[in-house]
């Protein structure tokens, strides 16, 4: 992937070891493309085939989900 400039070596700020890697730019448009990519097969094999009952249980589901999630947030 470093051939190809899609990541490049990082170092640590107080050495010059190699400590891990990083997105080029050319990395990140690939990442982006690739997200927009799978988001849009989600949408296609998954949500697309859903009855509208189907949809709706899926919504009411979600719904609650996000509801209990932020209100245990908010909790602390």
């Amino acid at each position: 992937m470093q051939a190809r400039d899609l990541v490049a070596p990082a170092t640590g700020k107080s050495s010059t070891r190699r400590i891990g890697i990083g997105l080029t730019a050319k990395g990140r448009a690939a990442a982006e493309s690739a997200i927009v990519g799978h988001g849009g097969n989600i949408h296609r094999y998954f949500f697309e085939t859903l009855t509208p009952e189907q949809a709706a249980v899926l919504h009411s589901w979600s719904r609650q989900t996000v509801d209990r999630v932020t209100a245990e947030t908010a909790d602390g």
